[in-house]
């Protein structure tokens, strides 16, 4: 099923490659919840994969926004289990909140898949450290950690689900650490290979590239939409730690590397856009 989900035509970056290089290494909650972190990812499949269609099932459009918005509700009484409501906590969602590919939706509704297809083998503590986990790869947001551990202890307050606070610590941090990994090219010291992984993004943003007859134009939009992505990120928000892991000094470094990067990353993306309007001026002329 994961390999179902992640083997969609558009699926460049976003695939199982990228899936197993979070898995190296990870503890067995990271690895878990990394598996099933991407299984839903709307602007990219364009909507939900096939076989997530019971999880599809739980949302719906709202009213007067357009199809192309990929916004998508969670229905009331989709709280069919405890377990749901959980997750729904430990992600800050209420039933009929507007949620969109950048707000949360693939990664509550990837949650929500793992923990309906996992309830009967594992504990509903262990599920909850996964969703945690899930939820943590949301990426840059400032104080994420800081707001996340605090809706776990309120749902574990509110459900008796068991954890003390060392464990709340230790979930949070574990649950950095996956998101940590997730962003992990960031802080790549070979900027090449840094770049050489966000051009793969460019098709799962721009879906025309893919097709046979893609035109320059095309490349020059999508390179500028991806300027624009660049261009708006935080540094000091693409990696995070809490309660001291990673040591500050550790955070400190990859953020540093971070932001070397993406300005590395908007001088390519400029020079891009410039040659590729160079070579559109010539093709008319």
């Amino acid at each position: 099923e994961i390999v179902d989900c992640m083997s969609g035509p558009r699926r460049c970056f976003h695939g199982l490659a990228h899936v197993l290089k979070l898995v190296s290494g990870a503890s067995p909650v990271q690895a878990l919840a990394a598996l099933y972190h991407d299984v839903v990812y709307v602007q990219v499949d364009g909507g939900f994969p096939a076989a997530a269609a019971d999880i599809a099932a739980m949302f719906y459009s709202p009213a007067g926004v357009p199809s192309g918005a990929l916004l998508s509700c969670l229905r009331e009484g989709s709280e069919d289990s405890e377990l749901v409501s959980v997750v729904m906590d430990v992600f800050g969602v209420q039933a009929g909140e507007p949620l969109g590919p950048f707000t949360g939706l693939n990664e509550l509704a990837s949650s929500l898949l793992m923990v309906r297809r996992l309830g009967r083998h594992l504990p509903a503590k262990a599920l909850v450290r996964l969703a945690v986990a899930v939820e943590a790869t949301r990426p840059f947001r400032a104080a994420a950690p800081v707001k996340l551990s605090a809706r776990l202890n309120s749902a574990n307050i509110s459900f008796g689900l068991g954890f003390d606070d060392k464990e709340v610590v230790q979930v949070t941090q574990e649950a950095v650490g996956l998101s940590n990994r997730d962003v992990g090219d960031f802080a790549h010291l070979d900027a090449a290979l840094f770049l050489s992984g966000s051009w793969l993004l460019l098709p799962e943003g721009t879906p025309r590239l893919l097709a046979a007859d893609a035109r320059l134009g095309d490349w020059r939009h999508a390179l500028g939409k991806m300027l624009t992505f660049i261009s708006s990120l935080k540094p000091p928000t693409i990696f995070n730690a809490f309660e001291g892991s990673p040591p500050p000094q550790v955070v400190a470094e990859l953020n540093c590397r971070a932001e070397a990067n993406v300005v590395r990353a908007r001088a390519y993306l400029r020079a891009k856009i410039l040659g590729t309007a160079l070579l559109e001026a010539l093709l008319v002329r």
